[in-house]
């Protein structure tokens, strides 16, 4: 007679039971998006594919979204037979879904980084449950590649907010934590400049640096004005508030120069033709649901205000979280000055990372007060 499965067994089993669940929620959005994978196509699309194919100075993409669409059409020419016409956009579309699974990934790490891997699951579940992603998801659109390089960027930036953890140690695979952040910061500028050139009217990540330089600025100059009235202008930690500054005031310039080299090279004419995709998909569902979805998002703003100052008033530096945070403000800010009709695609993840963080708060006061029941008192 054998007795149940042992304490290693166990784990074991919950840890392959998370791994599982985590898959599933990383693979939501790109199985709700191939849903639609056979829907008919639209004349966006066609019209897309028919301009990446052949010669086109309309400037309606810029060099790099219309490669990107000439590789998803296989560099070949729209066939004339509609039946055949259908096929080639849905192997197309498959491009469309790598961006969405490229997405959901790197907003998967940035979360993880900045705030948990409770709330990264939470910000994939959202995403995937936006209308532009569960119902648009599938359309070929350049706002497909700009979000999932928009968001491979936010985790750069994350990632050169991250503090060092243990002492600084060479190994053969691992820089030192100083030389591994300007690393993430060169490459965070390239890849802001590659959200740029390939679509230039959502190039809200564009200005996450500079808003994260204004805040770490403000809160050290009013950290210095404490000092210098308890110690005087000698005790000030120079080298320290150099190095806390320097990587964001070298982004703030950066990132710009790397967006108009690569604007240069890569628009045809004037970046206000440069057309971006009308979507039947909001970033809210519509009705009741929607309501909610709007309530919890802003509970997720308030409950990240509070979050990133008060890390910031107590250890003095600019955290993941404030970094997400600032990008997620920027996003919702640059969508007001965009038309509503617009693909709401850019802007599911920033309002994925805020019904996160407001669902997150919600679980947590509510197994709070689980907790805080009285237990009832059993006679003896």
């Amino acid at each position: 007679m054998t007795g149940g499965p042992s304490p290693r067994q166990v784990r074991a089993l919950a840890r392959l039971a998370v791994a599982c669940a985590t898959w599933l929620v990383l693979l939501l959005p790109t199985l709700l998006a191939a849903r639609n994978l056979g829907a008919p196509a639209r004349p966006d699309e066609l019209a897309r594919l028919a301009r990446a194919a052949g010669p086109d100075a309309s400037g309606l993409e810029t060099a790099l979204a219309r490669a990107y669409f000439a590789r998803a059409g296989g560099q070949a020419s729209l066939p004339d037979a509609a039946e055949a016409r259908q096929a080639f956009v849905v192997r197309a579309r498959l491009w469309q879904l790598a961006t969405l699974l490229a997405t959901t990934l790197a907003l998967h790490a940035a979360v993880v980084l900045a705030r948990g891997r409770l709330h990264a699951l939470l910000a994939c579940a959202a995403f995937a449950l936006a209308p532009a992603v569960a119902t648009d998801g599938h359309v070929l659109r350049p706002e497909g590649p700009a979000t999932a390089m928009s968001a491979f960027a936010c985790l750069l930036l994350v990632g050169v907010a991250a503090p060092a953890r243990g002492t600084a140690r060479r190994s053969r695979w691992l820089l030192p934590p100083q030389r591994l952040r300007w690393g993430l910061a060169g490459c965070a500028a390239l890849a802001i400049g590659l959200t740029v050139a390939l679509l230039p009217t959502p190039g809200a990540v564009l200005v996450v640096p500079g808003a994260v330089l204004v805040v770490a600025a403000a809160q050290m100059a009013l950290r210095t004005a404490r000092l210098v009235r308890r110690a005087g202008w000698l005790r000030l930690p120079v080298r320290a508030m150099n190095q806390r500054l320097l990587p964001w005031t070298c982004l703030s310039l950066g990132a710009p120069a790397a967006s108009l080299a690569m604007l240069a090279r890569s628009l045809r004419g004037p970046a206000d033709a440069v057309a971006a995709s009308v979507g039947d998909g909001d970033v809210v569902p519509a009705g009741a649901a929607g309501g909610v979805v709007v309530a919890v998002g802003g509970l997720g703003a308030l409950v990240a205000i509070v979050q990133a100052g008060g890390a910031l008033r107590r250890r003095g530096r600019s955290s993941g979280a404030l970094v997400l945070f600032a990008a997620v403000a920027i996003a919702c800010a640059a969508r007001v000055q965009v038309a509503p009709e617009r693909d709401g695609l850019s802007l599911a993840p920033a309002v994925a990372v805020l019904v996160a963080e407001g669902a997150y708060a919600l679980v947590a006061l509510g197994w709070r007060a689980v907790g805080a029941r009285p237990r009832p008192v059993t006679s003896p």
